[in-house]
């Protein structure tokens, strides 16, 4: 997320609002930060979903985790089509599928670059 879209859209005090910007895959347990985050948004290395997995310990119970391009044009559902990306994204749906800590499901989105879906979890 862009550090300034909260500021931009929110009706909340910009000096209330908490935003971090990362691309690591990980953040070691000393760098977590203090307070559990409320939403997290992956847009980012498809063929390591799965390290995104952990994501779940970032954020506070109800948070949520987004995970964008997990239909990737239909190709996920399509058994006899494989690429990285592919993989990366299956490997992710099936772990959180097996997730007793999230509540998961997909939504669907069309716009400029076709159609896709994004994984939308709830930490329970």
């Amino acid at each position: 997320m862009h550090p300034r879209l909260p500021r931009k859209t929110s009706t909340v005090p910009a000096s209330a609002i908490r935003s971090k910007l990362s691309s690591d895959l990980s953040i070691d347990a000393q760098d977590a930060p203090n307070t559990p985050f409320d939403l997290i948004f992956i847009d980012a290395d498809k063929p390591g979903n799965l390290n995104y997995t952990e994501a779940k310990r970032l954020v506070r119970k109800g948070g949520v985790i987004v995970c964008d391009n997990v239909v990737r044009c239909g190709r996920v559902a399509d058994l006899e089509y494989t690429d990285v990306n592919v993989e990366g994204v299956r490997a992710l749906l099936k772990a959180e599928k097996g997730d007793k800590d999230v509540e998961t499901t997909t939504i669907s989105i069309v716009g400029d670059k076709r159609y896709d879906r994004f994984m939308h979890a709830i930490r329970k």
